[in-house]
């Protein structure tokens, strides 16, 4: 399962779901999703300042609810494709994430 979080802010929602933490990230991951973003649509890999990798989207509140749901399956879909397809080359295996800090958590 895939835990994903909105985080509102004064006009923008992040939507959000930890792949994997800083320290599990290999050399030459970041630049490979570089990569990857280009062919995907609608999915985002971002970093935090602690080099924590993520699946998300930011959409503005005036979107209508239908652009609310493909950013968030595109958040899903960016982690499971993560797994699926980009893991695998640098032998990273799925860790829960549930319940860790980030700047997300709070």
């Amino acid at each position: 399962s895939v835990v994903v979080g909105v985080f509102p802010d004064a006009n923008w929602m992040k939507i959000a779901a930890l792949v994997v933490t800083a320290e599990f990230v290999p050399s030459g991951l970041y630049e490979a999703l570089l990569k990857e973003m280009w062919s995907l649509f609608e999915v985002t890999y971002s970093v935090d300042e602690n080099g924590n990798v993520f699946s998300e989207n930011d959409i503005p509140f005036s979107s209508n609810f239908e652009n609310f749901q493909s950013e968030f399956q595109a958040v899903v879909f960016g982690v499971t494709h993560f797994f699926k397809v980009i893991a695998p080359k640098f032998k990273i295996t799925p860790k829960g994430t549930f319940g860790m800090k980030t700047i997300y958590s709070g």
